[in-house]
């Protein structure tokens, strides 16, 4: 922290540029959040006005699309993960009681036991095997 408040007094005008530039990044992404968010609560109202949806029925739908997107990453994210273990070198570590593999190459950490709750059978074959190499 020395450093930073000694380079913002030795050259004010960098700094300020600096946090210009910083301001500038954070309100686009407010913007770009708030866009997003009017789009869904647009699509939510034209649902409840035009094709008589009740409003909890919309929130459903979004709670079930949620659901539904958080599988989907998960699902590819673990198939993923288990072509980067074929693949690369990984190590296993015990941190905290629990089993971590790291993937360095990709920068991956991943909890042992979680990973195995997310795979089907034939995925927690190929797994073990790779475990046991």
């Amino acid at each position: 922290m020395d450093v930073l408040s000694q380079l913002a007094t030795d050259y004010p005008i960098w700094s300020i540029l600096f946090v210009a530039i910083a301001v500038m990044f954070v309100i686009s992404i407010v913007r770009s959040l708030f866009k997003m968010a009017m789009v869904v609560v647009v699509i939510g109202l034209v649902l409840v006005v035009f094709f008589d949806f009740e409003p909890t029925e919309v929130m459903d739908k979004g709670k079930e699309f949620v659901h539904t997107g958080k599988d989907v990453l998960e699902n590819s994210i673990s198939s993923d993960l288990l072509k980067a273990l074929s693949e690369e070198n990984f190590s296993i570590k015990k941190e905290n009681g629990q089993t971590l593999i790291e993937v360095k190459s990709l920068g991956l950490s991943y909890n042992l036991n979680d990973l195995f709750e997310q795979l089907n059978n034939e995925q927690q074959h190929e797994l073990e095997k790779l475990l046991e190499k």
